[in-house]
């Protein structure tokens, strides 16, 4: 059943992805899609290089064939800012006190870049010695390669179709990320994470 209502909200969210928006041609960042591409053929996840914005566009399924963006790609590649993240740095366990609290747009590599940049200058740093070398070095609490990963897949799973902003906060003792969108219907979750612990 559990599975049977994702198939359903899968549906219902990929019936969002690749309905047209409003954002047209001009506004689509052609130096990200540029990027995107070239970097995608480097690292053979891509069998097409890069040609103009359109075709690399058709290429992804992110336009239509009468040249309309759909909301994929407009959440992508946008220059008009689509999506609002609020970042937060917390003083306490119970999320009581803000240290500091910010709202950034834009499209999601935009803000993959933001975020992944926030955490790394709101996270600890501690000192160690290395190689019996006398000047210590800092290290950062939580790898980046780490932070970078945690970042990519927030955004990576997140539910665009929702109206509120997503949520990065920094705790004493963690890093809190939400993502707004619908549970599926009669799960909660913590009957979906039990059912998950559970070979199939």
């Amino acid at each position: 059943l559990l599975s049977e209502m994702f198939l359903q909200s899968k549906k219902t969210y990929d019936e969002w992805e690749s309905a047209v928006s409003d954002c047209g041609i001009d506004d689509v960042d052609e130096n990200l899609v540029r990027e995107t591409m070239e970097t995608g053929n480097r690292l053979n996840r891509l069998r097409h290089p890069y040609q103009n914005t359109e075709d690399s566009l058709m290429f992804l399924h992110l336009m239509t064939k009468d040249k309309r963006i759909n909301n994929a790609g407009k959440a992508l590649y946008s220059k008009n800012r689509p999506i609002t993240v609020r970042l937060a740095t917390l003083g306490d366990l119970e999320g009581k006190t803000y240290l500091d609290m910010q709202r950034v747009s834009g499209n999601i590599f935009e803000l993959i870049d933001q975020s992944y940049d926030y955490l790394l200058s709101k996270l600890d740093y501690k000192p160690f010695y290395k190689n019996g070398k006398i000047q210590r070095d800092m290290e950062i609490e939580i790898p980046p390669l780490a932070i970078r990963e945690l970042v990519i897949n927030a955004f990576g799973h997140a539910y665009y179709a929702a109206p509120l902003a997503q949520e990065i906060a920094v705790y004493p003792n963690r890093i809190s990320i939400y993502n707004p969108g619908p549970f599926p219907t009669e799960a909660t979750p913590e009957d979906f994470a039990s059912k998950l612990a559970k070979p199939i």
